[in-house]
């Protein structure tokens, strides 16, 4: 027990006059939790400059610029009757999308016809243009709903009726899991995963490769001994723990990301989790031998991690 203790002793020694394993371990953690999910902070895009070319000039066509600038993803920041001048403006970047309303898009509509309305993206940024895509489809839809339930309308159908008869089933989505249907409650718990997976394993393998390297004797002393290898160990594993249990119970609650909410079953995961994360930075750092060639290694690790 006294060997233990010793093993954990020198390991904290050691910890503390280390400033990389240490920014590792107990820094960067923290550092993570909120630097990584700022930019994502908004969860969902909003407000997408857009453009409409309004060919037609008709009261139809206006309300379908009225759809669009009450859409939630859509910004309409110019309504021109030019062509070329909407797709300057794309080029430009000054917007990410066009919606082109070509002439005779009520004559069309009054005699039933239907009539194909072009939308121009932006697909260099796939998430922009997909807002784009569907804030314009969605207005298109409005509208055409509003033309059809017009129709049923004027052959006698009440408002109630003919929104019945325009859509008689309705679909009702619910997300399971991510309830915002947000990108940063998608992305930030998988990476959360590998973050305290990979300060825990870099900062052990760093601390043995140092050890290793300052002497081999002196590895062997600390190491040679199971109840002292076990204190280094535990205490390792220890600090995995807490930044486990820091990023699972507090940082998902300080940005609001769907979590069970059961402290102790986190807890139970994360033990097994750490203890073998911290035990592979051990091993990795008492192989390599070398500091500079264990963070190498270790951080080229993060790769398959994230792509499994």
């Amino acid at each position: 027990m006294n060997d233990f203790f010793i093993g954990w002793r020198v390991c904290w020694r050691y910890l503390r006059k280390d400033s990389g394993a240490l920014l590792l371990l107990l820094a960067a953690a923290a550092f993570y939790a909120f630097f990584y999910p700022l930019p994502y902070s908004t969860e969902q895009i909003r407000r997408v400059p857009v453009a409409v070319v309004d060919g037609d000039q008709s009261s139809l066509s206006r309300q379908l610029v009225r759809f669009a600038q009450a859409s939630p993803g859509l910004d309409v920041k110019l309504v021109t009757a030019s062509q070329i001048q909407a797709q300057q403006a794309l080029w430009k970047r000054e917007v990410e999308g066009v919606l082109i309303i070509p002439p005779g898009l009520a004559r069309h509509a009054t005699q039933g016809q239907a009539m194909t309305l072009p939308v121009l993206g932006n697909g260099s940024y796939l998430l922009l243009n997909k807002m784009v895509l569907e804030g314009f489809a969605k207005s298109v839809g409005t509208l055409s709903a509003g033309i059809e339930i017009a129709k049923r309308q004027a052959h006698g159908a009440s408002p109630q009726q003919a929104a019945q008869q325009r859509a008689p089933v309705h679909l009702k989505i619910d997300a399971l899991f991510n309830e915002s249907e947000g990108y940063a409650s998608y992305i930030v718990p998988a990476v959360a995963v590998i973050i305290v997976q990979q300060t825990l394993l870099i900062g052990a393998s760093i601390m043995a490769g140092s050890w290793c390297q300052r002497g081999r004797a002196r590895a062997r002393w600390l190491l040679r001994r199971p109840s002292r290898a076990l204190g280094v160990w535990l205490l390792l594993a220890l600090i995995g723990m807490l930044n486990g249990l820091f990023f699972f119970g507090f940082v998902f609650w300080f940005w609001d990301y769907p979590r069970g909410g059961d402290f102790v079953l986190a807890a139970l995961v994360l033990l097994p989790f750490v203890l073998t994360s911290s035990a592979l930075g051990i091993a990795l750092g008492a192989w390599a031998r070398q500091r500079e060639a264990v963070f190498m290694l270790a951080v080229a690790t993060s790769i398959p991690y994230w792509q499994s």
